[in-house]
């Protein structure tokens, strides 16, 4: 549809011989348009240079007037859809690639493009239909494009957050069970299940989901919404009893353990924080916030001079990377998880600090309390 010398051709001048240098042909080729002033491959080189010189009004200028010349022309609309989105104009960025996509359906940077821009416009039921149609059937996509499946259940569990914020519970369940049949281990797809659960009123069905949906993929962000949902219903000894039923199945998985401590910690359960810190340090001596945790409980005991070895090992241990969350497609550290990195756009992307090094055994379970 679109040359390969078309969709580079805005990008060479400047590369390679400089801003003078494209300056120079822009003018070169305004001289040839006013001789000829319906030069279609003037009109679109002079368009795609002003486009990267930031001249975007004269960019969609001359484009519109190829367009003009040849309304079919799939490179003047290309070039179109690539103005507006510089310029912002996002509908009508939109609505030209609409119409590239008449042209070609199965045409991959359309298809990307009109992907990315119906996501920055927040219509993500739309934004998953275009990436479904990049993948296929998302069911049968789970081994062949795994990062491609993780966009489509992204931009659908977005979707099914507008419907839950819209009160239409019904809708955005339907969506994360939809999600959860093409990949069962999407943990926003079970958040999203889970709070659809809770707005129905029925909380004892989303811990279990959540109990159950931890088992299955050990993922940090159940940890934190069961945290949230025993604690809203001021039940810690729940949560105190599933964090030692965890760990009795995975001793080593530290996350759990210093998650265990913290809940100690706002109990006041002094001693078995400390026990618990111990074992994370010991284990993970660059993990800066155990040791600030153990040099704050140590100072209380009135232990100082321990504390001041903790607080000087927790200084040095900052300046190690990996103390955050940390994406794994572009390094960038995040505070907690999210379903999508704030600083590359990758989905399911944030990896946990203290991840657990292997899977729990299979047939493990952690038994799920009785429905409230």
């Amino acid at each position: 549809m679109v040359s390969v010398f078309g969709q580079l051709a805005d990008r060479w001048p400047l590369s390679l011989f400089g801003r003078d240098a494209a300056g120079a042909e822009r003018a070169r080729l305004r001289d040839r348009l006013r001789a000829a002033p319906d030069d279609m491959a003037v009109l679109l080189r002079l368009g795609a240079l002003c486009r990267a010189a930031g001249e975007t009004e004269e960019a969609i200028r001359f484009h519109c007037r190829a367009r003009e010349l040849q309304p079919g022309s799939p490179e003047a609309l290309w070039h179109l859809a690539q103005d507006y989105e510089a310029a912002g104009r996002w509908d009508e960025a939109l609505e030209t690639l609409e119409r590239l996509r008449g042209m070609g359906p199965d045409n991959v940077w359309v298809l990307e493009r009109l992907r990315d821009l119906l996501a920055r416009a927040g219509r993500w039921a739309d934004a998953a239909a275009a990436q479904a149609a990049l993948l296929g059937d998302p069911r049968q996509a789970r081994d062949r494009d795994r990062q491609g499946l993780q966009a489509w259940c992204g931009l659908r569990v977005r979707a099914g957050r507008g419907a839950l914020e819209s009160g239409n519970t019904r809708e955005a369940a339907a969506t994360a069970r939809d999600i959860l049949r093409a990949d069962p281990a999407s943990p926003a797809a079970y958040l999203l299940l889970g709070d659809a659960y809770l707005a129905f009123g029925r909380p004892g069905r989303a811990i279990r989901l959540w109990h159950k949906a931890y088992e299955a993929t050990a993922h940090t962000a159940l940890l934190d919404r069961l945290e949230r949902a025993y604690l809203a219903e001021e039940r810690p000894n729940r949560l105190l009893d599933f964090y030692h039923q965890a760990l009795l199945r995975a001793p080593d998985d530290l996350r759990l353990r210093y998650r265990l401590a913290r809940l100690c910690m706002r109990l006041e359960m002094v001693d078995e924080a400390v026990a618990q810190l111990e074992v994370v340090a010991l284990d993970a001596p660059s993990f800066a916030p155990g040791l600030s945790d153990l040099a704050e409980l140590t100072r209380r005991r009135g232990h100082l001079g321990q504390a001041l070895e903790y607080a000087q090992r927790a200084l040095a241990a900052s300046r190690a990377p990996h103390q955050e969350f940390r994406c794994a497609a572009c390094s960038a550290a995040a505070a907690e998880w999210a379903d999508r990195c704030a600083a590359c756009g990758g989905w399911n992307t944030l990896a946990d600090p203290l991840a657990p090094q292997a899977a729990a055994p299979e047939g493990a379970k952690i038994p799920a309390p009785a429905e409230a």
